[in-house]
């Protein structure tokens, strides 16, 4: 039996949450922060990101991996019609003569 590194099992967290979540939740509150440059504002963007750090900190104690999921749930359709498709097999009509 090979043994298997435990870094490969587990997701990619950084402070505790998705790695892709965090980066875009800081580079919105850095946005805010620095595009406006008032004391307000800066406070407003700590909070934001201090907010959404917390909400997707639970998030990824859930699951590690929700935002992939739900990115996979909302591609699928709820209703896949049936069509026939112009490389199907012609094995099932009976040929006449």
């Amino acid at each position: 039996m090979l043994p298997i590194h435990q870094s490969l099992l587990q997701p990619l967290l950084v402070l505790g949450a998705e790695r892709e979540l965090v980066i875009v939740s800081a580079t919105l509150a850095s946005m805010t922060v620095f595009s406006i440059a008032n004391l307000y504002f800066a406070l407003g963007g700590l909070v934001f990101w201090s907010l959404m750090l917390a909400a997707l900190q639970r998030l990824a104690k859930r699951d590690a991996q929700m935002s992939k999921t739900y990115v996979r749930h909302v591609r699928y359709r709820s209703y896949y019609p049936a069509h026939a498709h112009f490389t199907a097999s012609l094995s099932h009509r009976t040929e006449q003569q």
